[in-house]
């Protein structure tokens, strides 16, 4: 999805409601990366860059480092917060 998919309430919220919960873990690492990516690619360097991470609290063992992944978007001034969610 990119950014223009996410702009309205309702959407937002169908879209998370739709997300299934699979377990064993979250690729946290992947996300921010992709985060990362769209906002280089959709958004201007002087723009407020927030990203939300929803995960269940458990990294995937085999994902590559989340913090990394965090340092490399705070280069890219993209906050990233974390929303903890139970199954």
């Amino acid at each position: 999805h990119n950014f223009r998919d996410w702009q309205d309430l309702d959407v937002f919220q169908s879209r998370v409601a739709s997300m299934d919960f699979i377990g064993h873990g979250t690729y946290s690492a992947y996300a921010i990366t992709n985060a990362t990516k769209l906002f280089r690619e959709e958004t201007s360097s002087s723009s407020l860059r927030v990203a939300l991470l929803m995960t269940d609290g458990v990294d995937h063992p085999r994902s590559p480092s989340a913090v990394e992944a965090a340092e490399e978007a705070k280069l890219h001034n993209i906050r990233v917060f974390t929303i903890r969610l139970s199954g």
